[in-house]
Protein backbone atom coordinates (compact mmCIF):
# COMPACT_ATOMS: atom_id res chain seq x y z
CA UNK A 1 0.00 0.00 0.00
CA UNK A 2 1.24 3.44 -0.27
CA UNK A 3 1.86 5.77 2.84
CA UNK A 4 3.64 8.76 3.92
CA UNK A 5 5.10 9.89 6.73
CA UNK A 6 4.56 13.99 8.05
CA UNK A 7 6.53 15.56 10.52
CA UNK A 8 5.01 18.63 11.89
CA UNK A 9 6.93 20.82 13.53
CA UNK A 10 4.45 22.74 16.56
CA UNK A 11 6.78 25.65 17.12
CA UNK A 12 9.55 23.79 18.28
CA UNK A 13 12.58 25.66 19.16
CA UNK A 14 15.19 22.73 19.19
CA UNK A 15 15.90 22.51 14.91
CA UNK A 16 13.65 19.36 15.19
CA UNK A 17 13.37 19.50 11.50
CA UNK A 18 16.25 19.69 10.46
CA UNK A 19 17.51 16.52 13.18
CA UNK A 20 14.42 14.79 11.56
CA UNK A 21 15.29 14.92 8.16
CA UNK A 22 18.58 14.15 8.87
CA UNK A 23 17.41 10.93 10.94
CA UNK A 24 15.11 9.74 8.04
CA UNK A 25 17.97 10.37 5.33
CA UNK A 26 19.89 7.83 7.07
CA UNK A 27 17.47 5.29 7.08
CA UNK A 28 16.91 4.51 3.07
CA UNK A 29 13.37 3.34 3.63
CA UNK A 30 11.71 4.46 0.23
CA UNK A 31 8.74 5.93 2.20
CA UNK A 32 8.33 9.42 0.99
CA UNK A 33 8.64 11.97 3.71
CA UNK A 34 7.71 15.44 4.10
CA UNK A 35 8.16 18.45 7.09
CA UNK A 36 5.52 21.21 7.80
CA UNK A 37 5.64 23.94 10.12
CA UNK A 38 2.58 25.26 12.66
CA UNK A 39 3.96 28.14 14.51
CA UNK A 40 0.74 27.85 16.20
CA UNK A 41 1.11 25.87 19.77
CA UNK A 42 -1.53 23.53 20.32
CA UNK A 43 -2.05 19.85 18.99
CA UNK A 44 -5.16 20.60 17.34
CA UNK A 45 -3.61 23.44 15.17
CA UNK A 46 -0.86 20.64 14.20
CA UNK A 47 -2.62 18.24 13.14
CA UNK A 48 -4.75 20.46 11.21
CA UNK A 49 -1.30 21.36 9.30
CA UNK A 50 -0.44 17.80 8.71
CA UNK A 51 -3.78 16.49 7.42
CA UNK A 52 -3.94 19.39 5.21
CA UNK A 53 -0.73 18.09 3.59
CA UNK A 54 -1.61 14.48 3.87
CA UNK A 55 -2.13 12.76 0.27
CA UNK A 56 -4.44 9.61 1.69
CA UNK A 57 -7.64 9.24 3.23
CA UNK A 58 -6.36 7.71 6.33
CA UNK A 59 -4.33 9.55 8.87
CA UNK A 60 -2.67 8.46 11.58
CA UNK A 61 -1.45 10.17 14.68
CA UNK A 62 2.06 9.02 16.03
CA UNK A 63 3.23 11.27 18.87
CA UNK A 64 7.16 11.30 19.09
CA UNK A 65 6.50 8.68 22.15
CA UNK A 66 4.91 5.87 20.30
CA UNK A 67 6.25 2.83 19.30
CA UNK A 68 3.69 1.20 17.05
CA UNK A 69 3.84 -2.25 15.96
CA UNK A 70 5.10 -3.71 12.82
CA UNK A 71 1.84 -4.71 12.12
CA UNK A 72 -0.19 -1.36 13.20
CA UNK A 73 -0.52 0.11 10.10
CA UNK A 74 -1.84 -2.81 8.40
CA UNK A 75 -4.08 -3.89 10.57
CA UNK A 76 -6.15 -0.29 10.76
CA UNK A 77 -6.75 0.08 7.69
CA UNK A 78 -7.83 -3.29 7.00
CA UNK A 79 -10.22 -2.49 10.12
CA UNK A 80 -11.43 1.25 8.30
CA UNK A 81 -11.43 -0.66 4.90
CA UNK A 82 -14.22 -3.31 6.28
CA UNK A 83 -16.71 -0.61 7.05
CA UNK A 84 -17.43 2.63 6.12
CA UNK A 85 -19.36 3.67 9.43
CA UNK A 86 -16.13 3.35 11.21
CA UNK A 87 -14.76 7.27 11.53
CA UNK A 88 -11.96 6.16 13.87
CA UNK A 89 -10.28 3.30 15.44
CA UNK A 90 -7.44 2.97 18.30
CA UNK A 91 -5.45 0.13 20.25
CA UNK A 92 -3.88 -0.37 23.26
CA UNK A 93 -0.47 0.51 24.78
CA UNK A 94 2.18 -0.50 27.40
CA UNK A 95 4.35 1.19 29.10
CA UNK A 96 8.11 1.61 28.28
CA UNK A 97 10.66 3.68 30.63
CA UNK A 98 14.05 4.00 31.62
CA UNK A 99 13.09 3.46 35.16
CA UNK A 100 10.94 1.10 37.23
CA UNK A 101 7.31 2.24 37.02
CA UNK A 102 5.62 4.00 40.46
CA UNK A 103 3.35 2.16 42.43
CA UNK A 104 0.55 4.17 41.34
CA UNK A 105 0.75 4.08 37.75
CA UNK A 106 -1.21 1.42 37.07
CA UNK A 107 -4.29 2.70 38.42
CA UNK A 108 -3.80 5.71 36.46
CA UNK A 109 -2.21 4.87 33.40
CA UNK A 110 -5.48 5.77 31.54
CA UNK A 111 -4.56 8.81 31.63
CA UNK A 112 -1.05 8.61 30.16
CA UNK A 113 -2.43 7.09 27.22
CA UNK A 114 -1.48 3.62 28.30
CA UNK A 115 -3.42 0.61 29.14
CA UNK A 116 -6.45 -1.21 27.36
CA UNK A 117 -9.20 1.30 25.87
CA UNK A 118 -12.09 -1.25 26.78
CA UNK A 119 -12.33 -4.86 28.10
CA UNK A 120 -12.19 -6.01 24.86
CA UNK A 121 -12.12 -5.12 20.67
CA UNK A 122 -15.83 -2.99 20.43
CA UNK A 123 -17.21 0.66 19.18
CA UNK A 124 -17.01 3.08 22.46
CA UNK A 125 -20.39 4.42 22.92
CA UNK A 126 -22.32 7.56 24.27
CA UNK A 127 -19.72 9.90 24.67
CA UNK A 128 -16.61 7.71 25.25
CA UNK A 129 -13.59 8.67 23.23
CA UNK A 130 -10.36 6.87 21.84
CA UNK A 131 -6.59 8.17 22.92
CA UNK A 132 -5.08 10.43 20.50
CA UNK A 133 -2.13 8.32 20.63
CA UNK A 134 -2.25 5.74 17.94
CA UNK A 135 -5.84 7.10 16.44
CA UNK A 136 -6.35 5.97 12.76
CA UNK A 137 -8.98 8.05 11.19
CA UNK A 138 -10.65 9.14 8.18
CA UNK A 139 -9.18 12.33 6.51
CA UNK A 140 -12.90 12.97 5.10
CA UNK A 141 -14.51 13.02 8.23
CA UNK A 142 -11.82 15.34 9.77
CA UNK A 143 -12.50 17.97 7.37
CA UNK A 144 -16.11 17.00 7.65
CA UNK A 145 -15.97 17.85 11.43
CA UNK A 146 -13.87 20.91 10.97
CA UNK A 147 -15.23 22.39 7.43
CA UNK A 148 -16.79 25.28 8.92
CA UNK A 149 -16.50 25.71 12.40
CA UNK A 150 -12.42 25.36 14.13
CA UNK A 151 -11.32 22.89 16.94
CA UNK A 152 -12.78 24.56 20.15
CA UNK A 153 -9.88 23.20 22.30
CA UNK A 154 -6.51 23.84 20.86
CA UNK A 155 -4.79 20.81 23.08
CA UNK A 156 -1.74 20.74 25.36
CA UNK A 157 0.16 24.30 25.29
CA UNK A 158 3.36 25.81 27.56
CA UNK A 159 2.30 23.85 30.46
CA UNK A 160 -0.92 23.15 30.18
CA UNK A 161 -1.61 19.05 29.95
CA UNK A 162 -5.06 19.30 28.22
CA UNK A 163 -5.70 16.38 26.64
CA UNK A 164 -9.45 18.00 24.86
CA UNK A 165 -8.55 18.03 21.75
CA UNK A 166 -8.51 14.21 21.11
CA UNK A 167 -11.66 13.88 22.81
CA UNK A 168 -13.57 17.38 21.05
CA UNK A 169 -12.57 15.41 17.95
CA UNK A 170 -14.08 12.06 18.79
CA UNK A 171 -17.22 13.82 20.26
CA UNK A 172 -17.68 15.71 16.93
CA UNK A 173 -17.44 12.21 14.96
CA UNK A 174 -20.10 11.05 16.97
CA UNK A 175 -22.35 13.97 16.47
CA UNK A 176 -21.55 13.01 12.91
CA UNK A 177 -22.92 9.70 12.80
CA UNK A 178 -19.31 7.84 12.77
CA UNK A 179 -18.89 4.99 15.29
CA UNK A 180 -15.44 5.18 17.08
CA UNK A 181 -13.74 1.46 17.48
CA UNK A 182 -11.88 0.29 19.83
CA UNK A 183 -9.54 -3.07 18.53
CA UNK A 184 -7.01 -5.08 20.97
CA UNK A 185 -5.12 -6.25 17.63
CA UNK A 186 -3.38 -2.41 17.96
CA UNK A 187 -0.60 -2.83 19.77
CA UNK A 188 1.79 0.33 20.30
CA UNK A 189 4.39 0.76 22.90
CA UNK A 190 4.25 4.37 25.15
CA UNK A 191 7.57 5.54 26.26
CA UNK A 192 7.21 7.18 29.42
CA UNK A 193 9.98 9.48 30.08
CA UNK A 194 11.15 9.51 33.95
CA UNK A 195 9.94 13.54 34.48
CA UNK A 196 6.38 11.68 33.37
CA UNK A 197 6.41 9.70 36.56
CA UNK A 198 6.53 11.93 39.44
CA UNK A 199 3.46 12.97 41.35
CA UNK A 200 3.49 16.78 40.81
CA UNK A 201 3.36 15.35 37.05
CA UNK A 202 0.20 13.47 37.78
CA UNK A 203 -1.18 16.07 39.39
CA UNK A 204 -0.95 18.41 36.59
CA UNK A 205 -2.23 15.82 33.94
CA UNK A 206 -5.51 15.43 36.36
CA UNK A 207 -5.88 19.12 36.39
CA UNK A 208 -8.34 20.14 34.13
CA UNK A 209 -8.71 24.08 32.75
CA UNK A 210 -12.51 25.12 33.19
CA UNK A 211 -12.78 25.81 29.77
CA UNK A 212 -12.32 22.39 28.61
CA UNK A 213 -14.55 21.10 31.22
CA UNK A 214 -17.27 23.85 29.66
CA UNK A 215 -16.60 22.52 26.33
CA UNK A 216 -16.75 19.27 27.08
CA UNK A 217 -19.85 19.21 29.30
CA UNK A 218 -21.92 20.77 26.27
CA UNK A 219 -20.06 18.09 23.86
CA UNK A 220 -21.79 15.47 26.00
CA UNK A 221 -24.90 17.27 26.65
CA UNK A 222 -25.27 17.29 23.05
CA UNK A 223 -24.31 13.49 22.50
CA UNK A 224 -27.22 12.58 25.03
CA UNK A 225 -29.95 14.60 23.84
CA UNK A 226 -29.07 13.49 20.44
CA UNK A 227 -29.57 9.55 21.42
CA UNK A 228 -33.12 10.43 22.81
CA UNK A 229 -36.02 9.03 21.09
CA UNK A 230 -38.08 12.37 19.58
CA UNK A 231 -40.78 12.05 22.70
CA UNK A 232 -37.96 11.24 25.26
CA UNK A 233 -36.30 14.66 24.27
CA UNK A 234 -39.98 16.33 24.08
CA UNK A 235 -40.17 15.63 27.76
CA UNK A 236 -37.02 16.89 28.56
CA UNK A 237 -36.35 19.83 26.99
CA UNK A 238 -40.30 20.77 28.54
CA UNK A 239 -38.62 20.08 31.74
CA UNK A 240 -36.08 21.80 31.38
CA UNK A 241 -37.73 24.83 30.87
CA UNK A 242 -40.20 24.28 33.29
CA UNK A 243 -36.85 24.44 35.74
CA UNK A 244 -35.92 27.26 33.79
CA UNK A 245 -39.33 29.10 34.82
CA UNK A 246 -38.59 28.87 38.69
CA UNK A 247 -35.21 29.69 38.62
CA UNK A 248 -36.20 32.82 36.77
CA UNK A 249 -38.64 33.71 39.18
CA UNK A 250 -37.02 32.93 41.90
CA UNK A 251 -38.98 30.36 43.46
CA UNK A 252 -36.52 27.55 43.46
CA UNK A 253 -32.47 27.89 43.57
CA UNK A 254 -32.23 24.02 43.45
CA UNK A 255 -31.41 24.03 39.40
CA UNK A 256 -28.79 26.23 37.59
CA UNK A 257 -30.80 28.66 35.25
CA UNK A 258 -28.18 28.40 32.69
CA UNK A 259 -27.52 25.04 32.51
CA UNK A 260 -31.44 24.57 31.56
CA UNK A 261 -30.70 27.27 28.89
CA UNK A 262 -28.07 25.32 27.31
CA UNK A 263 -30.10 22.70 27.62
CA UNK A 264 -32.75 23.71 25.95
CA UNK A 265 -30.95 25.20 23.08
CA UNK A 266 -29.18 22.29 22.02
CA UNK A 267 -32.34 20.25 22.38
CA UNK A 268 -34.23 22.26 19.98
CA UNK A 269 -32.42 25.80 18.98
CA UNK A 270 -35.12 27.56 21.23
CA UNK A 271 -33.00 30.53 22.95
CA UNK A 272 -34.06 31.17 26.62
CA UNK A 273 -31.27 33.57 27.24
CA UNK A 274 -28.00 34.35 25.58
CA UNK A 275 -25.86 31.21 25.18
CA UNK A 276 -22.25 30.59 24.92
CA UNK A 277 -21.00 30.66 21.19
CA UNK A 278 -19.87 27.30 22.12
CA UNK A 279 -22.97 25.51 22.21
CA UNK A 280 -24.11 27.04 18.98
CA UNK A 281 -20.98 25.87 17.22
CA UNK A 282 -21.91 22.41 18.87
CA UNK A 283 -25.14 22.26 18.00
CA UNK A 284 -24.05 23.23 13.98
CA UNK A 285 -22.30 20.18 14.03
CA UNK A 286 -24.94 17.89 15.65
CA UNK A 287 -27.41 19.86 12.51
CA UNK A 288 -25.02 18.79 9.84
CA UNK A 289 -25.37 15.08 10.26
CA UNK A 290 -28.51 15.23 9.11
CA UNK A 291 -27.85 18.07 6.20
CA UNK A 292 -24.74 16.98 4.64
CA UNK A 293 -24.13 13.48 5.69
CA UNK A 294 -24.81 11.56 2.01
CA UNK A 295 -22.41 13.81 0.81
CA UNK A 296 -19.35 11.82 2.98
CA UNK A 297 -20.33 8.38 3.59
Amino acid sequence: MAWEIILVDNASTDNTLEKAQLAWDKCHSGVPFSTTEEHRPGKAFALKTGVAKAAYEYILICDDDNWLNADYITKAINILDADTTIGAVGGQSSAVADSVLPDWFSEFGYAYAVGKQNERSADLKGNRYLWGAGMVFRRSAYHWAYQKHEALLSGPVSDQLSRGEDVEFCMRLTLLGYRLRYDERLLFRHYMPIQRLTIAYKEKLFKIHSYETLVLDMYILQIRLAGLPALRKMMVMLLSIVKYALCYTGVSGRWNKGHEAKLVYLASGLRLQQVPGEAEVIRAIYLQKNRERDAYL
